[in-house]
């Protein structure tokens, strides 16, 4: 259940940054407690990383015609890292 929750605020991450619509200093900040709270404090950077690279598989695949082979790979890769924390949360290795 919490990966819906991180897609969630992934997408609304997305939406802001898009200009889909903006957020003022109390509404960022509101946003992040809710994260942390969420996550916890060893979870958030991996989320932020995650983030990162999809924008910049984003950007590179927008910028290429026919680059469809590296944006497999950087799926395929991405779904490897999803895998490998979902079974840690499966162990019961959270932090905290």
């Amino acid at each position: 259940m919490a990966m819906s929750h991180a897609k969630t605020l992934l997408l609304l991450a997305a939406t802001a940054f898009l200009g889909g619509c903006t957020f003022g200093p109390t509404e960022l900040l509101i946003i992040f407690a809710t994260v942390l709270l969420l996550f916890g404090a060893t979870r958030v950077p991996q989320l932020a990383r995650a983030l990162g690279e999809s924008v910049r598989a984003f950007r590179e695949g927008t910028k290429r015609d026919g680059g469809g082979e590296q944006i497999e790979g950087q799926a395929a890769e991405v779904a490897q890292i999803e895998d490998t924390s979902s079974s840690a949360d499966d162990k019961g290795d959270k932090p905290g």
